[in-house]
């Protein structure tokens, strides 16, 4: 993945699938090539690279979360919100807070689903264990730069081992 941040994606790409070709029963290795396929635009081959992921660890959060980054990137809401709520679920999320997502997302769609998931993680700021660079995400797709900005450089502050994916 260090390769795809260099935006040397075919790099990326091939040193994935050597990784994958180690170890092939490594939902991780799937679902970090699902990663760089998805920051690199190959929307279509992330999509079946998280889905091996799920078929091999299916309570394994992050590549329901990428799968969800892909929906979203194509469009398709639906979709991208149930892997939302499996993702939120598997990272240990009450089941009373995901499901008021859920019912968010249903009344007031994938924009209502950001402002409340932002809105949770804002409550979590105190007890350490709000996500800075999720934060930094929710605020630039609902169109707030200048709170993404002011998120990612509190994600930087605290060594986000996401920053590197940030584009």
């Amino acid at each position: 993945m260090y390769l795809g941040v260099l935006e040397r994606q075919d790099e990326a790409i091939a040193a994935m699938r050597r990784a994958i070709e180690l170890d092939p029963f490594s939902a991780l290795m799937y679902s970090g090539l699902g990663v760089v396929l998805e920051c690199s635009g190959h929307t279509d081959e992330a999509e079946e690279q998280e889905r091996k992921a799920i078929s091999l660890d299916p309570f394994f959060a992050q590549p329901h979360l990428v799968l969800a980054s892909v929906y979203e990137r194509l469009s398709k809401y639906d979709e991208a919100i149930v892997e939302h709520l499996e993702s939120d679920a598997l990272e240990g999320i009450d089941p009373s807070t995901v499901d008021s997502f859920k019912r968010t997302y249903a009344t007031s769609g994938i924009n209502g689903y950001r402002r409340k998931k932002l809105e949770w993680e804002n409550q979590r700021i105190g007890s350490g264990k709000a996500n800075y660079f999720r934060m930094a995400k929710l605020s630039a797709d609902l169109g707030d730069k200048n709170a993404a900005f002011e998120w990612l450089e509190k994600a930087y502050q605290e060594r986000s081992h996401m920053m590197p994916t940030s584009r």
